[in-house]
């Protein structure tokens, strides 16, 4: 019952919202428009078919400017606020050393933006430098340290990967 409730509180809230009365005053003024062109144009000699055949055609018109312009101001509104999520998804906070003090300071970073910051510890400027490069995907050796660089342990992965290339080929013969 609490749902039902909340449903129509929901439903009054919608009908007393200004969208809902705009729309009330717009289809009133419309009426309005059109039941006195109406009665003028059956007054003068006109009938009644072409007359309503003409307010129809004047509604019809009158509601596709309008939803020309309520589409033109949601697109409007559709850009801005994509301008706006992109300008917060662009602004992201990393933790870094300062190049002065070596002490670590939360640092806002934007894509768009040089990124200058005073050091909280030392109150010096510094910059941070974004480097990024691509890599291709690789499925990581057996035995093989993942956090392993170019180092000295370059004869163990060489021997694994040899290891690893004779097993492949025991396995297809």
């Amino acid at each position: 019952m609490e749902n039902a409730s909340w449903g129509i509180g929901q439903l009054i809230g919608n009908l007393l919202s200004g969208k809902f009365i705009k729309y009330c005053l717009f289809f009133g003024f419309l009426g309005a428009i059109n039941l006195g062109m109406l009665t003028v144009l059956y007054f003068l000699g006109f009938g009644l078919l072409y007359p309503a055949l003409g307010c129809l055609a004047f509604t019809m018109s009158a509601m596709i400017v309008c939803a020309y312009f309520q589409n033109t101001a949601i697109a409007w509104y559709a850009k801005r606020t994509e301008s706006e999520n992109i300008k917060a998804i662009s602004q992201q906070s990393i933790v870094t050393n300062c190049a002065f003090c070596e002490k670590e300071n939360l640092v806002p970073i934007r894509l768009d933006e040089e990124n200058k910051y005073m050091c909280d510890h030392c109150n010096k400027l510094n910059v941070v430098h974004i480097e990024a490069f691509s890599a291709q995907t690789a499925v990581p050796l057996e035995g093989a340290n993942p956090l392993l660089r170019y180092t000295d342990d370059r004869e163990a992965l060489y021997a694994a990967a040899k290891e690893k290339l004779e097993n492949e080929s025991r396995t297809e013969s």
